[in-house]
């Protein structure tokens, strides 16, 4: 029985929820369309979303970088290599075990983070401008009273909101 069959496609939460993901659909399409495409269109999603974890993350391995990406740790090395060869990201040797491999942002890579997170800020600051200030207020109240009763994390460094 899918989610329409069990709730009614009228049911007031199903026809909140379709219109929640279109708006988040849009969003997502925004800032995509606005900040990646112009900042580092040549880039895989998965290659911005391990920028992203490294971001907030130095020091990642590549085993833990994989869990987060949900991919093979040979997807994970071979995506790495190529991110290596591009000058976005520094492997250095894990000072405690010589077998491990700690991955770091080099100053490439830093730089597409970084404008891509000022960029999207400037985006969501244009955005929110046509609501009064306490509404944007409420707006965001809303969403991360909603998301951490879901016992969802809010810590930026652990989303994946580029895939």
């Amino acid at each position: 029985m899918t989610l329409s069959e069990k709730l009614g496609n009228e049911s007031a939460a199903y026809i909140i929820a379709r219109r929640f993901l279109q708006v988040f659909g849009a969003l997502k399409g925004l800032l995509l369309t606005t900040t990646v495409a112009d900042i580092a269109a040549d880039l895989h999603a998965n290659q911005l979303t391990a920028l992203h974890f490294v971001f907030y993350e130095p020091g990642i391995t590549q085993t833990a970088l994989a869990a987060r990406l949900n991919v093979t740790t040979t997807a994970v090395s071979k995506s790495v290599r190529e991110m290596v060869e591009q000058g976005l990201i520094e492997r250095r040797t894990d000072p405690n075990d010589a077998r491990s491999m700690k991955l770091y942002l080099a100053p490439k890579g830093q730089h597409i983070v970084e404008e891509i997170i000022e960029a999207s800020i400037q985006v969501l600051v244009d955005l929110l401008s046509t609501l009064e200030s306490d509404e944007q207020q409420a707006l965001v109240e809303n969403l991360e009273r909603a998301i951490t009763a879901k016992h969802i994390s809010l810590d930026i460094g652990t989303l994946n909101y580029w895939n």
